[in-house]
């Protein structure tokens, strides 16, 4: 259950697109940490994480 209601906190609602996002995450291929030239590390929506989050 606490696994649940964290990845349910990491959640954010686009708007946009119309259904919920997991952004700044890294999955395993640790070797793609981040988007080119992004100021932060990770990657949103990453499928593995979504995957493992559903």
């Amino acid at each position: 259950m606490e696994i649940a209601r964290f990845w349910a906190s990491l959640a954010t609602y686009d708007t946009e697109r119309e259904r919920y996002s997991i952004r700044g995450v890294i999955g395993p291929d640790e070797f793609h940490s981040g988007y080119p030239g992004a100021p932060e590390a990770g990657i949103d929506n990453n499928a593995y994480t979504n995957v493992m989050a559903a």
